[in-house]
């Protein structure tokens, strides 16, 4: 089975000079509506976050994540907020250039209510270069660090996105310790912060 991705800079047009989607194992001609539809698909940036474990092995009582994001649409994300609930049994040594939130803050995962702290940051034209397309941009200029947990389990960071002209996205990322090491894997969009 061949998965064919959905192509960010649509429509294409055919040899026949025609425009063709994919319906029922078949290419079949666009009406003029979707042409201006898929057209329209790229007029605002589509921001993607992944997260990076670095140095886990360089120091036995602390692990760093470095955030990187990264635009796949043409169009420049100029204005951007990323928030970072990050949960509370993770005691950060450094967070760098985010700013934290006081109060309480709490997120439902699988029907858990679990304790977070809220940092954020702002990426904002003339202090930050917009986020272009095809560029991976570390939101901190570098890993955030943590100190490894006392006890072994999962625990929680959601990241919440938001530019100009899109509706914010949230990710979840899903840390395990198994006593010994730290791994960390992208979840599902997360719907509820």
């Amino acid at each position: 089975m061949v998965d064919v991705p959905q192509s960010d800079l649509a429509p294409h047009m055919a040899f026949d000079k025609k425009f063709y989607k994919r319906f029922n194992f078949e290419s079949i001609a666009m009406e003029e509506y979707e042409i201006r539809d898929v057209s329209n698909r790229n007029k605002a940036p589509n921001l993607d976050l992944n997260v990076l474990l670095t140095n886990k092995a360089l120091q036995p009582t602390a692990f760093s994540c470095d955030f990187i994001l990264s635009n796949k649409s043409m169009v420049p994300a100029e204005y951007t907020n990323i928030e970072f609930y990050m949960d509370a049994r993770l005691q950060q040594t450094a967070i760098g250039a985010f700013r934290e939130s006081e109060g309480d803050f709490y997120i439902n995962i699988e029907g858990r209510e679990i304790k977070v702290k809220r940092s954020y940051k702002q990426l904002f034209i003339p202090d930050a270069m917009p986020i272009l397309y095809g560029i991976n941009f570390s939101i901190n200029n570098g890993p955030v660090s943590f100190t490894y947990p006392k006890d072994k389990g999962t625990y929680y960071i959601i990241a919440r996105v938001t530019t100009a002209g899109v509706v914010p996205r949230q990710f979840s990322f899903i840390l395990t310790y198994n006593g010994d090491n730290m791994d960390i894997h992208k979840g599902e969009d997360y719907k509820e912060v």
